[in-house]
């Protein structure tokens, strides 16, 4: 099934499915993604598939002000090995060394 613009969501929730797998062609396509899966309890991709998000989460373009510093443990996933991945793992580990 091909779709585009305005009728992800509509699609996603009159299939049925408790899933689906998805491609994007353009960012437009990733943004309606993002707002198609506003209310999934789950969504995992690409790196792209982060486009939508901050949308879903009341955040817009500038905000990163208010986002609040969160303390306690994390767990920090990185599938890629490219060499600027690489980098920010290494920053990362360098900073917050595990225990």
């Amino acid at each position: 099934m091909t779709l585009r613009l305005g009728c992800i969501a509509d699609a996603l929730q009159r299939s049925g499915h408790g899933y689906a797998s998805v491609d994007a062609v353009a960012d437009e396509d990733l943004l309606a993604l993002g707002a198609a899966c506003e209310q999934l309890p789950l969504l995992t991709g690409g790196s792209g598939i982060a486009m939508g998000e901050p949308a879903n989460l009341g955040f817009r373009k500038g905000a990163a002000e208010g986002i609040p510093a969160l303390g306690g443990q994390a767990a920090v996933l990185s599938g890629s090995r490219s060499a600027q991945s690489n980098a920010q793992v290494a920053e990362l580990r360098a900073k917050f060394p595990a225990g």
